[in-house]
């Protein structure tokens, strides 16, 4: 994928974020100033266009299924947007987490 073409899809992305808190903050009045409060922070987002090198981690084995149950509910634009996404995504591990203080199950399913 392209520059152009990750920035486009990043943007996709934050739209799509946007539109979602818009939604909830309409639904939820006693949340709204926070949803509010995010959606201008979320609107001064750009992409970055200097990729990270990251690696897939055995947590991303999860990411398509996510992303197909994301797809078929309230969020869908945005797991849409993030499948776009997915081969450009860079994936880390907290360097604080290890398998002696978070055991080896949640080092397997995390990233």
């Amino acid at each position: 994928m392209d520059t152009d073409n990750i920035g486009d899809a990043a943007m996709d992305l934050v739209a799509a974020v946007c539109d979602l808190f818009e939604t909830e903050a309409a639904r939820d009045a006693v949340n709204a100033p926070q949803l509010q409060r995010s959606l201008s922070l979320i609107r001064e987002l750009h992409p970055y266009s200097n990729p990270s090198e990251g690696s897939e981690l055995p947590g991303c084995r999860h990411l398509s299924r996510a992303l197909d149950l994301g797809e078929a509910g309230a969020a869908a634009s945005v797991a849409k947007a993030l499948r776009r996404l997915e081969p450009e995504l860079a994936w880390f591990q907290n360097p604080r987490y290890n398998a002696e203080n978070k055991g080896a199950e949640f080092m397997d399913n995390s990233g």
